[in-house]
């Protein structure tokens, strides 16, 4: 089981990794509207994402009989599956710089007429966490991807 879970955290900084280095590229390109460069870059994901997490296990658990042990291919992409539906969108909702943009407007209430933000400052700590479109699409292609590629085998990340 720990080999499994250090196998869906690795899977998970590379394709944090990927991430990053396609919207740094992708930035080089020419898109005419802000939607084309979402679009792109959520197609580069998913398909990057895809091979990492999908393939890539099947390829490292080429051998059927390794498939259903407790560290098999059966196993990681349970984790995977679960870690996609499941982490990804807490960490979105429990975004880490916005709990700490509310403790500090927590700190600064308690100041009252002592606090020295400026109104612009406090405008910026009131502000939500922005929505990252090309994330939200490729966890969900991503998802679907998985989930009919390995179905037949895991039928229970139909229903995750």
């Amino acid at each position: 089981m720990g080999i499994t879970s250090i196998n869906a955290i690795l899977v998970a900084v590379i394709n944090f990794i990927f991430g990053k280095i396609i919207r740094v590229l992708s930035s080089y390109e020419v898109h005419e509207t802000y939607t084309n460069y979402n679009l792109t870059v959520a197609l580069k994901l998913t398909i990057t994402r895809f091979i990492n997490t999908g393939i890539i296990p099947l390829a490292v658990h080429i051998q059927p009989k390794d498939w259903f042990n407790t560290s098999g291919l059966s196993t990681d992409i349970f984790f995977i599956i679960f870690a996609t539906a499941f982490l990804s969108p807490l960490i979105d909702v429990f975004e880490p710089g916005w709990i700490f943009n509310k403790f500090i407007i927590w700190k600064e209430r308690k100041k009252g007429e002592d606090s020295r933000l400026s109104q612009a400052q406090l405008n910026k700590l009131h502000e939500a966490p922005s929505i990252d479109l090309p994330q939200s699409y490729c966890d969900t292609y991503l998802l679907l991807m998985i989930t009919l590629f390995y179905a037949t085998l895991i039928p229970i990340i139909s229903l995750l």
